[in-house]
């Protein structure tokens, strides 16, 4: 592989891994739906390959065991013609029979251990796809495990945040009561401002009144025939003798 194409490769992996966040960011209950159907799809594959490695394997264990169970049969078969071939060395039709079953077995042997390496392979593969598909299988249900978390987590995130909006909405609300209460207040205290001040030019005026009216002097006799003197009436005092207050009276 040159080093372009190599550079190339990494290059559209790692586009490929940022648009899967970018996704998973903008959508991220879309994303785990696709990885859920995604490793789906993987388990399926590799169940129906599973199934046929199994179907495999058993059809080649079934072949290795008959393969073994004919050579231990025809090893037998050795055993016995060699045994007898001993009783009766001479005899040529054992010792024919006793040729045979030995190149047979000779022949066979290969057979045998092939039938019996296909079948260890073919559990091998059936192992290893099973345990991928176990692994897989695992695998989506942390997953789905996960996701339902995470649904659930963001279903009570968003409830918290509805909490928080109509508490938000409440405080707002009753704000808005106590700022109109308030209002209500600086309307009062506007009035009562304006009644002080009312009051106060009332209790002005009723002063400037007091200064500017004449003032009565207090009633005293004496203070009265002075002043009369003073204007060039005669006193009205009721002092003096009764002649004098006679003659006042007739004019005199």
């Amino acid at each position: 592989m040159s080093i372009f194409r190599f550079f190339t490769q990494a290059k559209l992996q790692q586009t490929g891994e940022k648009a899967a966040e970018l996704l998973a960011s903008i959508d991220p209950e879309g994303m785990t739906e696709a990885g859920i159907g995604e490793l789906e799809s993987k388990l399926k594959e590799l169940s129906l390959e599973a199934a046929s490695a199994r179907t495999d394997f058993e059809r080649e264990q079934a072949e290795a065991t008959a393969a073994r169970t004919l050579h231990e049969r025809r090893l037998k078969a050795a055993e016995k013609l060699d045994g007898d071939l001993k009783s009766d060395p001479a005899n040529a039709e054992i010792q024919a029979a006793l040729d045979q079953i030995l190149k047979l077995l000779e022949d066979s042997a290969p057979d045998v251990e092939r039938e019996e390496r296909e079948a260890v392979e073919a559990k091998q593969i059936l192992d290893e796809l099973e345990s991928s598909a176990r692994e897989i299988a695992d695998e989506l249900r942390h997953l789905r495990d996960m996701a339902k978390q995470a649904k659930q987590a963001m279903e009570k995130a968003e409830r918290e945040k509805e909490r928080a909006e109509q508490a938000e909405d409440r405080v707002k609300r009753l704000a808005g009561i106590k700022s109109k209460g308030s209002g209500f207040s600086t309307a009062i205290d506007a009035m009562n401002r304006a009644a002080d001040k009312q009051r106060e030019a009332a209790n002005a005026a009723k002063l400037r009144v007091e200064v500017l009216s004449p003032q009565e002097l207090p009633k005293n006799r004496l203070l009265e025939e002075a002043m009369a003197v003073a204007e060039g009436k005669p006193a009205v005092s009721g002092g003096g003798s009764l002649s004098e207050r006679l003659a006042r009276l007739k004019g005199g």
